[in-house]
């Protein structure tokens, strides 16, 4: 799970950083890790 976040930080932030600014990004991917990880969880309950 971490090297796969950590692997989409560096594919999408930099381009993302360029338009949006390095605030909104870094909200973005700390949402989309939680989302990951609540699918996750969710998934191995059942």
């Amino acid at each position: 799970m971490r090297a796969k976040a950590d692997a989409l930080r560096k594919r999408i932030k930099e381009p993302l950083i360029d338009r949006y600014g390095i605030g909104h990004v870094m909200l973005e991917i700390e949402f989309t890790a939680s989302v990951d990880h609540n699918r996750d969880v969710i998934g191995n309950e059942h």
